[in-house]
């Protein structure tokens, strides 16, 4: 379906609308003018020069003409005569095309009459289903667009006015049009308007957003009749290979009785069997009138997924093993291949991906914010213009400031739901943010110095913090002074970054100076203590020892030259951080402390190299704070942009075959590249091999995701693991289910900061009165639904069981 509109604004009758008025200076307009003027001018004095010089030749001619003055004359007639017929063929053309249009306008009208009446499109074969009435279901309304049209620039003609031709989409809706113009002067105008679609028949499919393979709903089907007259109607669902019917085992139409103007639905039962996005078609026949729609749909798959992700650096090619076992879940294997031209373009997905997850508390939506203050600064600091992902950082920055203020206590200080008690490792962590950010936008100076005169209030006589204990979640095993250690070296450097409060800080060096760097076991506490006296005093003659100590407990991976530090078994970084995402912060912190103060530069392009590889498939590091200091290092360490910027040829082949060659031109290096080689393979044994043709030291990551039956997944032990049942399985709409979800800490100890992630099923909202009580309880400290999914936080886990009880 088409319509066209002419859009008409209104303007001073002075103003002049123009194609030139978005191209041209005011100067050129007004030569054009004149130019017009002019020309017009001129084209009137040909006219007149021609009518006195017809008028000459007439008097002359009956004077003194002969034969030949006669012939001359003719012949010049002649050829203006000719000269006039392309024009006289051109009107008639028009004409011709005027009549032709017409004529096709009043035969679409009888089509559509024909359609009204008959409830079919003229030659439109006929259904054999609907054979015997002699109907047609017409076209399959199919598109379903949210936004109709966005058109950001239209330029009118010279009478102010503009056409535009607009197709509708298959919506039975009213749509909602706004147009906004301004003039050649500065002046503002704007006009809302409905449009409304509109068929006195038709059907409709509520869908939901997903079904899992295996699943067995019942599709509701509408049907709408505001005909004057009662219809009967048969309802069929077109059968696919994605679905099987679990009603009948022939199919056969469905008959609803509608009223006029009445409105009924029924339910569909299907069974989803295969992974992948399909489409549903129903079809209603009424008593002369029918329609037909069609909705995609996506079955994800079940079973268990299994995710194997391989990064690194392409100085090298590298080749990736890829096993897909024999009993995969049809259609479930994907094979994703990203490449990162620069650092940005993993900066930026980095923001992407980390605005994906949850920000309940303090942390968290630091977290989230701290990715778009690092994409600022290296926008700044390499001199580079991206107004796009500025606009979208400073959006979130601006967002996530106004949070995070309101998470300070009264008296000072930061709590992570914005309670009492105060954290001092959590303000800290907050200050350093907020200084960061002081550098790419407007935040109060005095947030900033109110934060850290509470932080150096709490600091006791010896120069040290003292440990929050549990409140910090450390370790239970490690001894009080050095839980005191780890929290005075974070600490400290927050509150006396880039030399800040010098005088203040020499008590707190001296007492991390009285800790020997060879007694120190643990990488982590070592790489607090060196990051914190580079931020003290960077000429200090103790810090070489910390930093060599340092060097001297990496792990390094002989074949790939990478290095990384790894902490002490069962320990947690001041933000729980332990197993993988502990060894990244240990390794970040270790990476910044040897970037501070230049020492051990092939240990730093070791590490670098390390924490590329861990990058999940997600596009993060395994956790908020993995996220912020992975990227932190990853900008401090690639320095300024350096060589120019030039193309880069990426290859990938596949079992030895070239699959496909990636050329990505000099000004998109900004740009994270994806590629899908999820067609290409199937299952068994294969190897990817990835090379950069142009040596630019390309980054890349391989994704391989695949769905196993539960059967044929071996049970592991996983430290938490979550049980929901629902009190019944059958209910009407409008009533009430109870879910109650079980988690368990199968571990022996507490786990710290739980966030556990329910789902809301299809159809259902969620009543969160019984949440509300948990949350007054101190089940939970916090809890946030959405439409999907409700997100609640435990700050402590013990080995028993918790349950909540959701009410949907």
């Amino acid at each position: 379906m088409w319509s066209k509109y002419r859009l008409v604004p209104r303007a001073a009758e002075t103003a002049l609308h123009s194609l030139d008025a978005d191209s041209y200076t005011p100067a050129s307009l007004e030569t054009e003018v004149t130019r017009r003027r002019g020309l017009g001018q001129v084209k009137r004095a040909w006219i007149w020069v021609g009518l006195i010089g017809g008028v000459a030749c007439l008097f002359w001619i009956g004077s003194r003409a002969n034969c030949l003055e006669v012939v001359v004359l003719s012949l010049v007639l002649c050829l203006l005569i000719a000269l006039m017929l392309p024009a006289v063929q051109s009107a008639r053309e028009a004409a011709r095309r005027m009549q032709a249009s017409n004529n096709l306008r009043q035969l679409g009208l009888a089509m559509h009459n024909y359609l009204d009446v008959s409830g079919r499109v003229v030659g439109l074969p006929v259904e054999p289903e609907h054979a015997s009435k002699g109907l047609a279901t017409g076209r399959v309304r199919q598109w379903f667009p949210e936004t109709l049209l966005w058109r950001p620039e239209v330029i009118t003609n010279d009478q102010g006015i503009a056409t535009l031709d607009i197709p509708l989409a298959d919506s039975i809706t009213t749509w909602r049009c706004t147009a906004t113009a301004v003039s050649l002067e500065g002046q503002l105008g704007g006009q809302e308007f409905p449009l409304r679609v509109f068929q006195p028949f038709f059907v409709d499919l509520d869908l939901p957003i997903a079904l899992t393979r295996n699943d067995e709903v019942s599709v509701p089907v509408v049907v709408y009749n505001y005909l004057s007259e009662q219809q009967t109607v048969e309802l069929t669902l077109r059968d696919a290979a994605w679905f099987d019917r679990i009603d009948d085992a022939e199919p056969k139409p469905l008959a609803i009785e509608l009223g006029p103007g009445e409105t009924r639905s029924l339910r569909i039962p299907i069974k989803a069997t295969r992974v992948g996005t399909h489409q549903l078609q129903v079809t209603a026949v009424g008593s002369g009138i029918a329609d037909a729609i069609k909705r995609d749909i996506e079955v994800v798959p079940d079973g268990r997924a299994v995710v194997h992700t391989s990064s690194g650096t392409l100085g090298q090619p590298a080749s990736i093993s890829l096993r897909i076992p024999d009993n995969v879940i049809e259609g479930s294997v994907r094979v994703t291949a990203k490449v990162y031209p620069n650092t940005f373009s993993q900066l930026v997905e980095g923001l992407d991906a980390i605005f994906k997850m949850p920000h309940g508390c303090f942390e968290q939506t630091s977290s989230s914010t701290y990715p778009n203050v690092l994409a600022l600064d290296y926008l700044k600091r390499n001199q580079l213009s991206s107004p796009a992902v500025e606009a979208k950082a400073l959006q979130y920055i601006n967002l996530g400031y106004q949070r995070l203020v309101s998470f300070e206590a009264e008296g000072g200080g930061f709590d992570w739901f914005g309670k009492p008690p105060v954290h001092t490792t959590l303000t800290a962590y907050g200050l350093m943010e907020f200084e960061d950010m002081a550098q790419v936008y407007d935040v109060d100076p005095k947030l900033i110095a109110r934060t850290r005169a509470w932080l150096l209030a709490q600091r006791l006589s010896d120069g040290s913090w003292p440990a929050q204990g549990r409140m910090l979640h450390y370790d239970p095993t490690r001894g009080r002074d050095d839980a005191r250690l780890i929290t005075t070296a974070y600490i400290a450097s927050a509150a006396f970054a880039n030399g800040n409060d010098e005088p203040a800080a020499k008590r707190t060096l001296n007492y991390r100076l009285r800790h020997r760097a060879e007694t120190i076991k643990e990488p982590y506490t070592l790489a607090l203590i060196a990051k914190a006296i580079a931020e003290i005093d960077r000429e200090n003659a103790a810090l070489s020892r910390y930093l060599d100590r340092l060097d001297s407990l990496k792990q390094t991976d002989t074949r790939g030259g990478r290095v990384w530090w790894s902490n002490q078994q069962g320990s947690r970084t001041v933000f729980y951080g332990s197993g993988r995402a502990g060894d990244i912060e240990a390794t970040v912190m270790a990476t910044l402390a040897l970037l501070r103060t230049g020492n051990h530069p092939r240990t730093v392009r070791g590490a670098m190299q390390w924490l590329v590889a861990q990058m999940d498939s997600n596009g993060t590091w395994h956790s908020t704070q993995a996220t912020v200091l992975a990227l932190k290092a990853l900008v401090e360490g690639t320095g300024t942009v350096g060589a120019e910027p030039r193309n880069r040829e990426i290859v990938f082949s596949l079992d030895g075959r070239e699959l496909r060659q990636l050329t990505i031109p000099a000004d998109q290096s900004d740009v994270m590249q994806q590629l899908d080689f999820s067609q290409d393979v199937e299952t068994g044994e294969h190897r990817l091999a990835i090379g950069d043709k142009t040596r630019t030291g390309c980054r890349f990551q391989l994704t391989l995701r695949y769905h196993l039956p539960e059967a044929a997944v071996e049970e592991e032990s996983d430290p938490i693991s979550i049980d929901v049942v629902y009190d019944r399985r059958v209910l009407r709409v409008e009533e009430h289910v109870n879910a109650r979800a079980t988690i368990v800490n199968n571990t022996q100890r507490d786990l710290p900061m739980v966030m556990v992630d329910l789902p809301i099923p299809g159809g259902f909202v969620a009543d969160t009165e019984a949440l509300d009580k948990l949350l007054r309880s101190g089940a939970i400290e916090k809890y946030e639904p959405t439409a999907r999914q409700i997100i609640s936080i435990c700050e402590d886990l013990s080995p028993l069981s918790r349950s909540c009880c959701i009410i949907a």
